[in-house]
């Protein structure tokens, strides 16, 4: 659908509405296509960086068990060429953020491609690390293999341990929603 600059907004008043609980939201809009985080932790930090061709990266930074740590959000484009610019972009922004990081989105791109590799290689992969360990999980059960676009990577650290990872559907009135 649409970007608008209301609809993180929308966003965060239907998930108080179906949840109770405050949320708090960091977006970025890039020429109609956006991103947004959303958090039940206050931010100690929050920020935002234009990618090229139009693609942008959200980012904040929150307080968890005595931890501090850095998410990100993006949405790469659907050209190749353009997609590998813009994930060598949000790498090296990263860089400048302390360790640990987790970035997530769709990335637009199929596992041991060029642009998943500039992503792949100085982070982890959690679908992949879930599911060596057996614990990567959709409806169906384990399904290491299957195709996706949408990633969650995160550091390399001592200081982030994987647990599992469970995707959810998101198939409604005949849409797959990313």
């Amino acid at each position: 659908c649409g970007w608008n600059n209301d609809m993180p907004a929308r966003l965060e008043t239907l998930l108080e509405q179906k949840t109770g609980v405050a949320w708090y939201r960091q977006a970025v809009n890039s020429g109609g296509v956006g991103n947004v985080i959303f958090s039940r932790y206050p931010f100690v930090s929050s920020s935002s960086y234009q990618l090229s061709y139009s693609r942008g990266v959200a980012q904040i930074r929150i307080l968890v068990n005595g931890r501090y740590v850095n998410l990100f959000s993006t949405h790469l484009g659907t050209n190749a060429s353009y997609r590998l610019t813009q994930a060598r972009q949000v790498v090296a922004w990263m860089r400048n953020f302390s360790e640990p990081r987790i970035v997530m989105g769709d990335f637009n791109f199929w596992q041991n491609t060029s642009e998943y590799y500039v992503v792949a290689t100085p982070y982890q992969d959690a679908w992949l690390a879930a599911g060596a360990v057996r614990t990567a999980f959709n409806g169906t059960g384990n399904t290491i293999g299957a195709s996706r676009l949408d990633y969650v990577f995160y550091s390399r650290v001592a200081a982030l341990t994987l647990r599992s990872v469970n995707v959810v559907s998101t198939y409604l009135n005949g849409v797959w929603a990313s």
